[in-house]
């Protein structure tokens, strides 16, 4: 992972939030495919978004019920949740500004699967009714997990089918762990950004230990248990993301 994150930052450019987005005058939609997603890959930019007068919606695709901390997956289901709505407390956000699709965890679909067009079809009227300027997902690269990668492709579709067509991003959890350091010299550097959370990073450090310092009776966060080289990559001052373009 140091190399990883050595190369990040050779090859790409490091910026301030505000010099992508307007920020002031932006409402953007984030699309999480299990609780906790949304804070470790966008926590940084969600927290700038909101002290800088911009709007964020949260949308919850699954309830993290299969991540396997413990035997009963209804209580799972229950603390990740209710970690989710203590998280969403401390960035001040209110119900309104979330929505839960419940969808099955581990199983969402991908493209060409049975359901995918429907939860798509689901996702773009949320696009219709917020009007968002900017939608964030998880990145394709996210592909060690399954749920990570129909994200994108859900979000991508979304997009495709609203009349609102709102700029895509994709940002990065598990593509840390998934690329390997000659597959980053191969991206489009123009594309992907590297947005500095330095003021940001104490309070994310915070909110990730709200979802991962609850632990069950066998001692294993409600959350799930991270792989550890994941764990520096999101202490990083900084987070990743980059700027997708939709053909419609």
């Amino acid at each position: 992972m140091g190399i990883t994150i050595f190369i990040v930052k050779l090859l790409f450019s490091q910026k301030p939030l505000e010099s992508i987005l307007d920020v002031s005058k932006k409402k953007i939609l984030v699309i999480v495919p299990h609780p906790d997603d949304e804070i470790l890959g966008l926590g940084g930019i969600i927290l700038q978004m909101l002290r800088l007068g911009g709007k964020v919606h949260l949308v919850y695709l699954t309830d993290g019920e299969s991540c396997g901390s413990w035997p009963d997956r209804e209580e799972i289901k229950n603390r990740r949740t209710a970690l989710s709505v203590e998280v969403c407390d401390r960035l001040g956000l209110l119900e309104t500004d979330v929505s839960r699709l419940h969808l099955p965890d581990g199983s969402l679909t991908l493209i060409g699967q049975k359901g995918f067009t429907e939860t798509a079809q689901r996702v773009a009227q949320i696009i219709e009714i917020l009007q968002p300027d900017e939608v964030f997902a998880t990145h394709t690269r996210d592909y060690m997990n399954h749920d990570h990668l129909a994200c994108a492709q859900i979000a991508y579709e979304a997009i495709r089918q609203s009349v609102a067509k709102p700029q895509l991003w994709y940002y990065w959890v598990w593509a840390w762990y998934n690329l390997w350091p000659w597959q980053l010299i191969r991206l489009n550097h123009s594309k992907i950004f590297r947005i500095t959370i330095k003021g940001q990073l104490a309070q994310k450090s915070k909110l990730i230990g709200l979802y991962f310092n609850p632990l069950t009776p066998k001692g294993i966060p409600w959350s799930g248990q991270m792989r550890k080289p994941l764990w520096k990559a999101m202490r990083q001052p900084f987070e990743v993301i980059e700027k997708i373009d939709v053909k419609y």
